[in-house]
């Protein structure tokens, strides 16, 4: 005897399949594109909380035509399970032994190799000034000097 059980439909997800229908797959993906990015912005600007709530529901709903649209449904959910797993097992980590940060700044050198050393190690790179950090010892780049003791 076949299995004729069906998944009944909600009315939201009736609404949100019939969106699909009205305005097409590929509107209604590039309908989800837009609206993340006014969650960005308004996550960014973070000053307006009943913006940003806004913007999440706006992004929930996109996410639910996106569902139907993929018809990934089981494999979004088997992702949420892997993430929430992980996510939890982060949150029991034992609290880790920390250092003082080490302060430091990018000086600048005459080489025709590089262009900067780090003042805390001496470590020298061409790109460096960009990095907020120093990949060899860590110190902060903020240009703070060390405390003296």
């Amino acid at each position: 005897m076949p299995n004729t059980t069906r998944k009944i439909e909600t009315p939201r997800q009736a609404i949100l399949r019939a969106a699909v229908e009205k305005y097409g797959p590929g509107a209604q993906q590039m309908k989800a594109i837009e609206e993340l990015g006014e969650l960005i912005r308004a996550l960014a600007r973070a000053d307006d909380p009943d913006n940003i709530a806004e913007e999440m529901a706006d992004v929930e709903i996109m996410l639910g035509q996106l569902r139907i649209i993929l018809g990934n449904d089981a494999d979004v959910e088997r992702w949420k399970v892997k993430k929430l797993q992980r996510l939890s097992i982060t949150e029991n980590l034992p609290a880790v032994d920390a250092v003082p940060v080490v302060h430091g700044r990018w000086n600048v050198i005459l080489n025709p190799f590089w262009d900067a050393e780090c003042s805390e190690c001496g470590y020298a790179k061409k790109t460096g000034w960009e990095w907020g950090f120093c990949p060899n010892c860590g110190a902060k780049m903020d240009g703070e000097r060390r405390d003296e003791s």
